[in-house]
């Protein structure tokens, strides 16, 4: 993200239909996307692989799938090929990239994955206060008329659903189109705007701002309380302290990397501290339900020579000579003088940083 809204549209462009999926019970309102639509916030690139339509608007739809190395593409790759125009209407190249170019750039962008959620606790669990809102969140039916706040912003992190399901959505009164739902997995990164204008300013100024953009399209929102004080959303009472919690639990939500990966600890004899973090780092890798939290990789120098092993669903660790090892082995070998770092790295990339020699 860059922190800024952009305002482009086209006095020049024409209507285009809109031919998205809608939230189900969600009134459709805008059958056309008109090409002067406003300022809008830029969107992180990150996690666009599964998150549908692409733009604020969902207007680069995805429509021409076509055929990449014998499998249809998915909508959401088709529509980042939808904006190779931008490279000539906006950015003044001579002409569009070439169609080898397009696909290696929209391969690089559906691997763009976002980053473990900072604020969730390392062992993936929630506070007290962020259950409450995840209850609230999944369990109350009739918070906006359409359904639960799951109803629109699905979070189903097995089926890399973040907070959209790719689906459009009406947006209440004020708002003047339809948008498609966006996902929630870098809510924490807006923070930073204070004195939303207008009704929806629960505090009045409150200091000088950090960023000038906060949530909502256009960036007008200072702060999730804001933007759940509108009148288009019901939350039960006590609402103030049932709202905090819903903040709590979108700021701490799922995201694609569990809160475990990249952390790392390095062993050495007689480190307390050192060693409950190792269990900490074992207990996640062992996870396997209802999804893999990490890889676990053991790197250094165990009896004077460099090692390299990885933890085994057995709890063993695996090292790149065919060796297995029980974790009291390793801390015996660190105990002797060793040197060991442990790691956990994305579910799935282990065996190649770890095992490839």
């Amino acid at each position: 993200m860059d922190q800024l809204a952009w305002n482009l549209g086209n006095p020049d462009g024409d209507l285009q239909t809109n031919l998205n999926a809608y939230v189900a019970n969600s009134p459709r309102t805008t059958p056309f996307f008109h090409p002067m639509k406003g300022p809008m916030v830029t969107q992180t690139l990150r996690g666009i692989a599964n998150s549908g339509p692409q733009h604020w608007r969902g207007d680069r739809m995805g429509q021409n799938r076509e055929t990449v190395n014998g499998e249809l593409e998915s909508l959401e790759a088709a529509a980042f090929k939808e904006f190779n125009p931008a490279f000539v209407e906006l950015l003044g190249r001579e002409e569009r990239l070439s169609q080898a170019d397009m696909q290696a750039f929209t391969d690089f962008a559906m691997a763009l994955t976002p980053p473990p959620n900072p604020i969730r606790q390392l062992d993936n669990s929630l506070t007290a206060d962020q259950q409450l809102g995840r209850d609230i969140y999944f369990q109350v039916g009739d918070i906006t008329g359409l359904g639960s706040c799951n109803h629109c912003h699905t979070l189903n992190p097995g089926e890399k659903q973040f907070g959209t399901g790719g689906l459009m959505t009406f947006e209440g009164a004020g708002v003047a189109e339809n948008f498609k739902v966006p996902h929630f997995r870098n809510a924490y990164a807006k923070v930073g705007m204070f004195g939303t204008s207008g009704s929806r300013n629960r505090d009045g100024f409150t200091g000088d701002q950090i960023k000038g953009f906060g949530y909502l399209h256009d960036g007008s929102v200072a702060s999730l309380l804001d933007f759940f004080a509108a009148d288009a959303f019901n939350f039960p009472e006590p609402k103030d302290v049932n709202v905090s919690h819903v903040v709590d639990f979108v700021m701490a939500a799922d995201s694609n990397m569990a809160p475990v990966v990249g952390q790392q600890v390095t062993l050495s004899a007689s480190d307390n501290a050192a060693l409950e973090r190792l269990n900490l780092l074992e207990t996640r890798a062992s996870v396997t339900a209802p999804l893999p939290e990490c890889d676990l990789i053991a790197r250094g120098v165990v009896n004077g020579l460099r090692f390299s092993a990885m933890m085994t669903e057995g709890g063993e660790y695996l090292s790149s000579h065919g060796a297995r090892y029980s974790t009291n082995q390793l801390r015996t070998a660190v105990a002797e003088g060793g040197v060991l770092t442990f790691t956990c790295t994305p579910p799935g990339s282990g065996q190649r940083l770890a095992l490839d020699r």
